[in-house]
Parts: structure tokens; sequence; C-alpha cells
């Protein structure tokens, strides 16, 4: 739970580094917008919340998978739209090392944040497994009178 804290941390970080050196007149600039706006300070919260507080993932997962699947959607649109680069470099391929540099990290964020949703996504089917096998242990025989 702490690694997911400090990666949404980090994705915070460089995000807003990227989008504010990458300042453009361009419409589609408002999806990398959208991209920082997504839910990372919430999700830093929640996830040092988990580890801080034992029992929370109880009331916090549900709120951290929504919160990783609205990343991952915003991270998809900003990928697809090419909004993380200038106008001129979107209407072909470009030679220029910043560039290629932006289109790793985006496309970096995105497979960081889908792995860490599907985590999410599968830490219930595990905690479920283990109550599960807790409910089908045999009980001790009762004594009989």
């Amino acid at each position: 739970m702490l690694g997911g804290g400090v990666w949404n941390l980090f994705r915070f970080v460089v995000v807003a580094l990227l989008v504010s050196r990458l300042v453009t007149d361009d419409p589609l600039f408002h999806a990398a917008l959208l991209w920082i706006a997504a839910p990372s300070l919430l999700m830093i919260a929640l996830f040092v919340g988990c580890t801080l507080v034992s029992g929370a993932e109880r009331y916090y997962l549900p709120l951290m998978r929504i919160g990783m699947l609205l990343a991952a959607v915003t991270d998809t649109i900003v990928v697809l739209t090419g909004s993380y680069l200038p106008t001129a470099e979107r209407a072909g391929p470009s030679s220029d090392p910043l560039s290629r540099a932006v289109f790793v990290i985006a496309y970096g964020i995105l497979a960081v944040d889908l792995l860490i949703l599907a985590a999410l996504i599968s830490y219930r089917a595990m905690d479920a497994d283990r109550t599960a096998g807790r409910d089908t242990e045999p009980s001790a025989p009762e004594e009989e009178r």
C-alpha cells in the first residue's frame, strides 16, 4: 500500500512538470490538464492511510479502485490523443529527443497505473480466499455427553 502512495506522489510530480513545460494554446492540451486532475492527491492519502491504519483497506479499497480506474482512463485519453505533444509534433513522427522521452514517460505512467489497478482489483479476491479458507476449516468435534 505504501508503494502505491509513493507511486501516486511520483506520478503527480512528473505529470505536473510535464504539463507545466508543455503549455500551448492547443485545445487538446486540456486532456493533459485532465490527466493531472486525476485523483492523484486523494490516492496518495488513501494508500498512506491503508498503510498507517490497520483494517482501513476494507473501507478505502473501493475508493482506491475507482481512483485508479479514473487515472487509467485519463492516461488512456492522453495517450490516444497525443495531447502530451505540441501540435506540430502530433502531425507526424518526430525525431526530437524530448518528444521521445515524453512519449516513453506517458506510456510508462499508463502501464504502472494499469498494474496497480490490477493489483487493487485482485486484492479482494486474495482476501476472500483467506476468509473462505478459515470458514471451511473443520471445527473441533463437540464432546459427547
